[in-house]
């Protein structure tokens, strides 16, 4: 019975269309990597396109980015039934939560690992392309592409699998687990940022972080170019430890999940009992109004509709849908937290804290935001675009008088409000470090003309792209990779 689950979960994500685009996106990542001289990932500048330090840093590196891949995978795979209503038909076999957990995860785990295999296939293509200086590639080696991939992207994608399977789950919300997703990304780069550049902090850093870049550094960080150009990292020592400590989180985190999960319905939370007691006396009140049998009295408000009334109404709607989503009070707290730690643990340039200056405190907020701005208007676009569809009311919504305009204008100025409440957030967090360091003023005009108007017209150019590859895309899984692919193309061109 596992295998057949693990099976069937590999043929039902081979036929996904997200397998797919997420194949193409990231073989185009490996390919700009070594096609092209814009970009470089944290190699000197004499070491090959094609070397095996280099295809390592690439390896690790990127794991990072795909763990947005590994979501729709994985936390897809346990969510599914519930989400289709299949999950009391599968309760009711004789199969065992072990077998549903296992063989879902496994089957989810095995797709992501060849989902990334495009990622050393683009830089073996990319490496090969007439364009590219033949002073600039080493000889072509299966072992440095395969070593590398089984001690740096198989340990990563199973521990941010098993993390993804744990977190999905325990909340039974794709949209929590890519909420979670958003934070495991920014708080690991926040953290290296931080942690990773201490000196005092180093070894330990390269001994627990979980995905091997810190180990990986200090392993080669006295390598000469001979060694980065033609040695493979040896697995022992330091990264054998880590290897194996990203291992045991992930069976640590596979565990749990397989505690948590239950083959029974799941009990509602208070919240939601709030919300049914409430509902059922809105109905025991309605049921206790008098039928009234005069119904040539009634009559309609507006004989013709009007197109504005329509808009302020479809406004309002995704508005308070936006504003009154959990996603939003995680972002909030995100931001502010992204902000306080690069504002009170960031360094200068001669390695000193900074003095609390507009200008500085400013220039690093905005140094903090351009990815997470992108990554918040992709998340919602792809949401709200497709949230009519998910919930099967696409065909009502279309059958009503309402031009097309009026449903997805709303659309972008709801992502446009996301965006700027998280900006406000990072500007008042950027005042209260300001006070805390006793900066003299705090220049509220100042912000509003260096950071939150600039800002604002950054968020809605990029709420507009978010919709428009959403509205051109089959589905929001293609719509977001359209947008990794024009953000990764924006750096390498």
């Amino acid at each position: 019975m596992l295998l057949g689950i693990t099976r069937f979960e590999i043929r039902y994500q081979l036929k996904n269309p997200v397998f797919w685009v997420a194949i193409a996106v990231f073989f185009l990542l490996g390919f700009g990597l070594t096609a092209s001289e814009n970009v470089q990932v944290g190699t000197p500048g004499s070491v090959h396109e094609n070397a095996p330090y280099a295809i390592a840093i690439a390896t690790a590196i990127l794991t990072i980015f795909y763990l947005f891949i590994v979501t729709a995978f994985v936390a897809n795979a346990i969510v599914r039934d519930d989400s289709s209503g299949f999950a009391p038909i599968v309760r009711a076999t004789s199969v065992t939560k072990t077998q549903i957990v296992l063989g879902r995860f496994l089957g989810g785990l095995i797709v992501a690992w060849l989902g990334y295999l495009a990622v050393p296939l683009g830089m073996a293509v990319g490496s090969s392309m007439p364009w590219v200086d033949p002073e600039t590639v080493g000889p072509q080696k299966l072992a440095y592409y395969a070593w590398n991939f089984a001690i740096f992207a198989m340990p990563n994608i199973l521990l941010t699998s098993a993390i993804l399977f744990a977190l999905a789950t325990t909340l039974r919300s794709m949209m929590a687990s890519y909420i979670g997703a958003v934070v495991l990304v920014m708080g690991y780069l926040v953290t290296v940022s931080i942690a990773g550049q201490k000196i005092e902090y180093r070894e330990t850093f390269a001994r627990f972080e979980p995905l091997g870049n810190g180990a990986l550094r200090e392993t080669t960080r006295y390598w000469t170019q001979a060694d980065m150009n033609g040695r493979l990292v040896d697995l022992a020592g330091l990264l054998l430890f880590n290897r194996l400590f990203a291992i045991a989180l992930a069976i640590a985190f596979l565990g749990l999940t397989l505690w948590r999960f239950s083959m029974t319905e799941r009990a509602p939370s208070k919240r939601r009992l709030r919300k049914l007691a409430k509902r059922d006396a809105r109905d025991a009140r309605l049921s206790a109004v008098p039928a009234l049998l005069d119904g040539g009295r009634v009559t309609a408000r507006d004989a013709t509709p009007s197109r504005l009334v329509q808009f302020m109404t479809r406004l309002r709607i995704e508005v308070r849908q936006v504003l009154t989503s959990p996603g939003l009070i995680v972002l909030v707290l995100f931001a502010i937290g992204n902000s306080g730690a690069g504002l009170w643990l960031g360094q200068s340039t001669y390695g000193t804290t900074n003095h609390p200056t507009l200008a500085a405190t400013v220039g690093t907020i905005r140094g903090t935001f351009s990815a997470i701005l992108l990554m918040i208007a992709a998340f919602y676009g792809g949401e709200l675009v497709w949230r009519e569809r998910d919930r099967r009311l696409n065909e009502i919504i279309d059958s009503t008088p309402v031009p097309s305009w009026v449903m997805t204008v709303p659309k972008i100025l709801a992502i446009f409000v996301v965006l700027l409440v998280v900006n406000v957030a990072a500007m008042l967090t950027g005042m209260a470090y300001q006070l805390i360091g006793g900066a003299p003023q705090l220049g509220v005009l100042q912000y509003l003309g260096w950071f939150i108007v600039p800002a604002a017209i950054d968020g809605l150019l990029i709420a507009v792209l978010a919709v428009v590859m959403q509205v051109l895309s089959p589905n929001k899984y293609v719509g977001w990779g359209l947008l990794f692919v024009w953000f990764v193309g924006s750096i390498f061109l």
